[in-house]
């Protein structure tokens, strides 16, 4: 029997909740950054300057969060440190 991933070990029936926060964070930075940009080709006011702003502060949590979560994933460097500290 496979499973939406056409593996038979893959997720059953959708990914993990840590997967599909740091994803939905991912979006609405990507999101953020093109609004940011559109306000830069039609203006150049404080406005702008102040949603950049806000957008590299936003980029910076998303990047410590999505960090912090995928040490957990198997497989990855991380996890590899993390084990060696609990023995």
């Amino acid at each position: 029997m496979t499973d939406v991933c056409g593996r038979a070990n893959c997720f059953k029936t959708r990914p993990p909740l840590f997967l599909r926060q740091c994803a939905a964070r991912v979006y609405a930075l990507e999101a953020m950054c093109y609004m940011t940009a559109g306000i830069a080709d039609v203006q150049r006011t404080d406005d702008v300057l102040v949603e950049a702003a806000m957008t590299k502060i936003f980029a910076a949590q998303v990047r410590v969060f999505v960090e912090f979560l995928s040490r957990g994933l198997p497989g990855l460097p991380g996890r590899q440190e993390i084990e060696k500290k609990k023995k």
